[in-house]
């Protein structure tokens, strides 16, 4: 007798943003542990890391997102996006809060303060080395040399915290927004699949369906 032979159909999503906020939240959680007595490498370079992955974590949900929002544009995203008003990453965020007729603008928090946290990413991908000049007068066994040799690349706790709860302001309402739609459309299993909350959840999720025997 020949063996039965089944069919089955999946689907399955891995929530890339999920996981890169994971380890953002992570790095953020180290550099909290590593503030005091006094700020040191240890801390700056958690926070660094923390930043950015909190950055690609905003450039995986939106592509995540404009792939549910506006399909069209991301189906060729080169394309689309190369040219004004939408050029760059810049224009891939103006296009999603078009998508969800977010009125905010770009220029105000929570944003704003995304936008710069790309622009900290790209001076972090693209850094050159920090190079001082000058001439000081101080007294004998001043110290001169802590206050003006500073990394241009500085983040302190206290800013990486307004970076991730902007990243988080930024994002949550357009999942909610996503949301929103799937039950509108009555898709119960994407409702269920992709949830309400961007940023915690599983990492992965998926459906299959066996037909059988063929």
């Amino acid at each position: 007798m020949a063996s039965e032979v089944l069919k089955t159909n999946f689907h399955h999503v891995v929530f890339t943003h999920r996981i890169l906020w994971g380890v953002a939240t992570d790095m953020f959680d180290l550099a909290r542990t590593r503030s005091t007595p006094l700020p040191n490498p240890g801390c700056r370079n958690a926070c660094w890391a923390s930043a950015l992955f909190a950055c690609l974590t905003v450039e995986a949900f939106v592509n995540y997102a404009g792939g549910i929002l506006a399909p069209a544009c991301w189906k060729d995203e080169k394309k689309f996006f190369r040219k004004d008003p939408y050029r760059g990453f810049r224009g891939k965020i103006k296009k999603l809060l078009e998508s969800v007729e977010n009125s905010s603008g770009m220029d105000n928090p929570p944003v704003s303060t995304v936008l710069d946290l790309i622009e900290l990413r790209n001076r972090m991908a693209h850094g050159k080395p920090d190079v001082v000049e000058g001439e000081v007068t101080h007294n004998p066994g001043e110290d001169w040399v802590s206050s003006r040799f500073k990394p241009s690349l500085e983040v302190t706790c206290e800013e990486l915290s307004i970076y991730l709860q902007c990243t988080r302001a930024f994002i949550e309402p357009i999942q909610a927004h996503i949301h929103m739609r799937h039950n509108a459309q009555n898709s119960v299993m994407e409702s269920e699949l992709f949830g309400v909350n961007a940023l915690e959840g599983y990492e992965s999720v998926g459906f299959a369906s066996t037909e059988g025997p063929t």
